[in-house]
This record gives C-alpha cells, sequence and structure tokens, in this order.
C-alpha cells in the first residue's frame, strides 16, 4: 500500500511531509496522520477535520464535535481566514445529509 516509505531525513521537507499526511487521511489512518503531522510540524486541522468528518457520516456525532472542536480552536489563533466557515458549511451539509439523520427526521414526522 506504501511502495515508498520516506526515511525520517526526507520527512523534514514540508512538501513530502504533506502528502504522506494526506495519503495517511484518503487511507482513514487518523492516528498515524496526527502523529506524522505533529512530529513533522504541519498543520494538524487537515487531520483534526478529515476524522470528524469521518466520524459524522459514521453517526458517532459526540466524537466528531471532540475532534472537530481543535478545528475551530487551530483557526481562532490563526490569522482571520474563511476556513472556519467553510468547514462549518461542510459540517452542516455533511449532518444534513447523512442517512442517519434522514432516518431520525422521518420517524419524528411520524
Amino acid at each position: 500500500q506504501y511502495s515508498e516509505i520516506p526515511s525520517i531525513q526526507e520527512l523534514t521537507r514540508p512538501e513530502l511531509a504533506r502528502r504522506v499526511r494526506d495519503k495517511l487521511i484518503a487511507d482513514d489512518r487518523y492516528k498515524l496522520a496526527m502523529e506524522v503531522s505533529t512530529k513533522c510540524l504541519l498543520d494538524t486541522s487537515a487531520v483534526w477535520s478529515a476524522w470528524g468528518m469521518a466520524c459524522i457520516r459514521a453517526g458517532d456525532f459526540n466524537k466528531a464535535r471532540e475532534l472537530l472542536r481543535h478545528c475551530f480552536q487551530v483557526s481562532s489563533q490563526s490569522s482571520p481566514s474563511s476556513g472556519g466557515s467553510h468547514l462549518l458549511e461542510r459540517i452542516v451539509e455533511q449532518i444534513l445529509t447523512s442517512p442517519l439523520v434522514s432516518v431520525k427526521q422521518s420517524e419524528d414526522w411520524s
């Protein structure tokens, strides 16, 4: 699955470390992606948001809230941007289109 595992020396290059982190995120290896992010001094919000969105898709809203909280703390400490509002839009859209929410809503209407 990981044909070319970079050496520790190679991971000092931020662009390579980012690619490794992104590959781990794509493979749902969130804990390992977080390790790479923290050890290579990358922004961890990409991992927090992907992990939180995966929890929303799985219906684990409490865990998602716990994870996504980190994204908003990180974005509030950095320069103001639309990243937080974009993420919030994605969260709301994911919740509203979740099959689990649809089932719950249909039960509430009966």
